[in-house]
Order: structure tokens, then sequence, then C-alpha cells
């Protein structure tokens, strides 16, 4: 009778482990002491001021303490052109920024952070280089804020899939956009949807070609498609619809469809690189023709004050406008900050309301989009952020919600982070532009390949209940 029970457990166990999925399989912690449990430092090394405690573990009777600008390290094995999922626990004391990463293993710096007071879980996903041996895995308690930064419970596993981790991914190829100066070279997307073509059309992008980092030819330009996918110009347009600024540059369009004139609306920023910057909007009936272009706001002391403007229309008709503010630091500013306008006409706009809660923690927020949903009165937001001490050229894509109007909720872990090197876009993700269309959330990003500082733009698309899973799990 025993042997027959047993024969079944065995039957039954083979069965049920070939219904799980293929990460479950694979997932072997490749750390030592991930947990702290020895009760010492068994396999990390330790930098300025960290040490093992047993005040505040997640879990067990231990975790890693660490005060401010320290840190635990641990050097791990890995196999090249792996994909590998880091996972944890943390928290911290005073606002202070904790974060989980992994560096030297082949690709950018990455990692996640927090400033929760109570634990909270943190993930990151990376592949390895093709000649990597190795990757520094660490728990670093960034150097701001007061009181110490606690972590445990690490674990690294090798996976096959990031599907199931990782909320979106790298568009295979970029997408094939025509700009006026030939090279083929956009980014800043920003994207309209109608449900029925419009003057032709099912969506309309504006974008500005930045080919090899040359801000000359950033002016704003037009295309459409179809599909969203393959685009082109429009017959009859003339691209750039604004030229070069003497002194100064063109950049950040975003563009903004009002149903109550039937016409879209191309706001853009202009600055001088001296001292100021303005923000103006041409308008179009036809997508082809445009009105010259008006200024609706400017800041005459500051140049890099409204950077990367996002509009959207509330179904009252009130305009609102999101953008980041850098001061005069601009592309490495270490003090961002996230603010909005409103308006009754898209044209004169109330003085700016700082969101003290729209902030990534690690993190300076760089370029920001904001999609209104109207089925649920929810705002999303899709945001470039680059590490505290860096600057934009070190972006992951980072999302956002805010479910009331009131409140902003932000993610520890990027959806979109660069990919591995040699690909299209190895080196920065930049402004992107998202649209949730029947049920999937698209998102358009602009991308920097390092190598030779191209730009491009990709298409990549999720279910957006699977997305918003990942994210909030």
């Amino acid at each position: 009778m025993k042997k027959r029970l047993v024969a079944c457990l065995v039957i039954v166990a083979l069965l049920c482990s070939s219904l799980l999925p293929a990460a479950a399989a694979e997932e072997t912690d490749l750390l030592v002491n991930g947990g702290f449990e020895t009760g010492d430092s068994t396999g990390w090394n330790w930098f300025n001021n960290a040490v093992v405690d047993s005040a505040a573990p997640h879990s067990g009777n231990y975790c890693a303490k660490v005060a401010k600008n320290s840190s635990y390290e641990q050097v791990v094995t890995v196999s090249p052109d792996t994909k590998y999922v880091l996972t944890g626990w943390a928290k911290s004391e005073g606002s202070s920024v904790m974060t989980l990463g992994v560096k030297n293993y082949g690709g950018q710096e990455t990692f996640s952070a927090t400033l929760s007071a109570d634990y909270q879980q943190l993930a990151v996903t990376f592949t390895t280089g093709p000649n990597a041996q190795t990757a520094t895995i660490y728990g670093y308690r960034q150097n701001s804020g007061s009181g110490a930064g606690y972590f445990d419970d690490v674990e690294l596993t090798a996976v096959q899939d990031f599907a199931p981790y990782q909320p979106l991914a790298n568009a295979i190829a970029p997408q094939a956009i025509p700009t006026y100066d030939g090279a083929n070279q956009p980014t800043h997307p920003s994207v309209v949807k109608f449900e029925q073509p419009w003057n032709g059309y099912l969506y309309w992008m504006a974008m500005t070609p930045y080919p090899f980092n040359d801000g000359s030819y950033e002016n704003p330009s037009i295309v459409a498609s179809n599909d969203g996918e393959n685009w082109i110009v429009p017959e009859g347009v003339s691209n750039p619809l604004a030229g070069t600024p003497s002194p100064g540059h063109n950049c950040d369009v975003d563009l903004v469809y009002v149903p109550a004139s039937d016409e879209l609306r191309m706001y853009y920023v202009e600055a001088d690189d001296i001292i100021s910057s303005r923000v103006k909007m041409m308008s179009s009936r036809d997508g082809v023709h445009w009105s010259e272009p008006q200024v609706v706001m400017q800041d005459l002391v500051r140049k890099y004050s409204i950077l990367s403007p996002s509009i959207e229309i509330l179904p009252d008709g009130t305009y609102m406008m999101w953008y980041v503010d850098t001061g005069n630091a601009g592309w490495n500013s270490q003090n961002n900050q996230v603010k909005y306008r409103t308006s009754a006409d898209g044209i004169k706009w109330s003085g700016a309301v700082t969101c003290t809660d729209f902030v990534q923690p690690g993190y300076q927020i760089w370029h920001i989009d904001v999609h209104y949903d109207t089925s649920s009165g929810a705002y999303y937001a899709v945001y470039p952020a680059y590490p505290n001490g860096t600057d934009c050229d070190h972006c992951n894509l980072f999302f956002a919600v805010n479910r009331t109007g009131k409140q902003w909720e932000t993610f520890s872990r990027p959806i979109l982070k660069p990919s591995t090197e040699g690909g299209w876009d190895d080196f920065c993700i930049y402004r992107s532009s998202m649209l949730i269309d029947d049920g999937m959330l698209k998102v358009w990003y602009g991308a920097k390949k390092q190598e030779d500082s191209s730009w491009h733009t990709g298409l990549t698309m999720r279910d957006f209940s699977e997305f918003m899973k990942i994210l909030e799990r």
C-alpha cells in the first residue's frame, strides 16, 4: 500500500512540476548569505559604515544596516549573455534613499530604490554582456537625507524570460521615421491616436530630429501613420514646422488634439541657452498647414525651467500642463521638480504648482508625458529619470499613476532600461509617449546608442493589466 501511495505521489509531483513556469524551475539563488543569517558579513564586502544588525530584520534574525554613502557589495560569478533577476527587501530612515542594484556585469549600472520607512520589495532585471564572468550586487544608502538604510533577503536568479518580471521589453529595432535632415534620427515622440482617420491618418506624431546629438536640427516636425508603426510625412507638409532659433535651440514637442475646434496643437520649448526659455504653440486643422508659433509661457531668468511640457485636455475643457523644472542647470541638474499649470484655453496659463509627491527615489526626473484616461479618470505618466549624481545620458524609463487626481504613486523599478551593449537603444532611454488602446499599453520611446550617439524611436507594447500587475507586486 505504501509503495502504491509513493508511486502516486511521484506521478503527481512530476505532473505538477511540468505545469510550473520555466522561470520557477530555474530559480537557484546565486548569492552567499543574502539574508545575513550567519550573523556577520560572510560573502559581502563592506564600504564605509556598514554593519550586520539584529534590531530590524525583514525576516529571520539579521539584516544589513548601512549609513550615509555606505554599502555592502558581493561579487557573483555569472554567465555571459544571460538574463538575471535580483530581488530583495529594503527600507530607510529619515527620507534617506536606499538602493538595491547591480554593476560591472557588461551593461549599465542599474538599481531600484525606496524612501519607505517600512520594508519594500525591490527588483532589478539585467542581462550580462557577451564577455561577462562576474557581476557586483550591492545595497547602497545614497549620500542624502538622514538616518540609516536597511536591506535583507537578497536573491539573484537566472531566468529564461523577463516577461514575468519586467514590465516592458525593448523594441528589437527602431521604427523607420523620416526626418527633414535625412539622417532619420527622431526622438522625443508625442503621439495622438484617433478613433477614425483624421485628415487621412489614425496616428499623428510630433517629434524632433537629433542626429548624433546635434541640437541645431532639433526642430518641431510632424509625421503620420495608419498603424502606429509605418510613418510618413503627409503630402504637403514641410518639415521642420519651425526653424532653429538664434541664439538657442528648440526641443520637447507635445502634440494635443482639441475637439472643440477640431485641430491639432503642437507645443514645444525654445531656449536661448543663455538666460531664458519659452513654450510656444502652433495649430493646424489639417495636419499640413500650421499657424505661426505663439508664445504661451516664458521664463525670462531661467533657461531650463520649463522642460518637456505635457498637455492634456480634461472632459470639462480644462487644460493641464505638466513639465520638469531644472532651473538653469539643465541636463545634469540634481534638484529637478515636476510642476503643473492649468488653463481654460491652452494659451493663458495659471501659476505653477509643484508636485511634491511626484518624485523617483534615487533618481532625477528628466522629461515627462502624462496621459489622462477618460474611462477611469486616472492619470498615468511615463518619464525618463537618471540616477542621482549622474546626468540625462543615463536615463531609465519609469511609470506613475494618479488614480484620483490628488496623489501620484511612483514605482521603484524602471519599466524600461537600455538594452544590452550593441543594441540600438543600449545607452539612454529618453522622453516617451504612451497610449492605452483596446487594453494595450503602447509606448513610443526615444533612445540613444552609445557607440555612435545615434538617436531613434521604438515602439513597445503590453497588455495593460499585465503591466500593472508586474509593477504592483
